[in-house]
């Protein structure tokens, strides 16, 4: 709140805030664009042109929507002419690359169908884990084959993963996980004697 000097009276003054979190994980908000005073417009206005704005800044300029609001609508152009102006958002407008159209297609969802599906995030983990830990490196410096060391990779990485016996084991590899694409072998090739011998060495 504070004083209109157009009419002497004590009067809101309105700014479009943008709410964040910074790198300590604390909330901050930063004024995009100081509105002004805005006494010409009902509480019912002012709150359709926020959500108007935040309509326009996230699917561009055209209303989706019902009528628009002749007299909200002109705030509106004019706030989102000042906000690209000023470059206060990550609008595709303001890049210097021409936002992309995409070339849209309708699919049938139900005609989709899955394929070979197989799990990769705990496997990419655990690799990612064996690397910085030079367990590549250390198994070459021994004189390890380039062929052990990534059926080894995969053996610790699927026990990890699936604690289960090498015949179990060679299964979840052929049926449920994307490991062998991560160390580079053929999941075919996986047997439980490949398993049982590369555990002992």
């Amino acid at each position: 709140m504070r004083r209109n000097p157009e009419t002497n009276m004590i009067s809101g003054y309105y700014r479009l805030c943008e709410n964040y979190r910074d790198a300590h994980d604390n909330i901050r908000n930063r004024t995009i664009l100081a509105a002004g005073f805005l006494d010409n417009l009902s509480v019912e206005q002012k709150q359709s042109l926020s959500i108007r704005i935040t309509d326009m800044v996230k699917n561009g300029e055209e209303v989706l929507f019902g009528e628009p609001d002749g007299q909200v609508e002109f705030y509106v152009r004019k706030f989102y002419a000042q906000i690209k102006a000023k470059h206060r958002l990550d609008l595709a407008e303001n890049k210097n690359t021409k936002p992309h159209k995409g070339d849209w297609q309708t699919v049938d969802l139900d005609s989709l169908k899955n394929k070979d599906v197989r799990e990769i995030g705990s496997e990419w983990m655990c690799m990612q884990a064996l690397q910085e830990l030079a367990i590549p490196e250390f198994l070459e410096n021994r004189g390890w084959e380039p062929s052990q060391i990534r059926l080894a990779l995969t053996h610790i990485i699927s026990r990890a993963v699936y604690p289960a016996s090498e015949l179990k084991t060679t299964s979840w590899i052929h049926d449920n996980s994307a490991v062998c694409e991560l160390t580079g072998l053929k999941a075919g090739t996986i047997t439980k004697d490949l398993l049982y011998s590369i555990s002992h060495r």
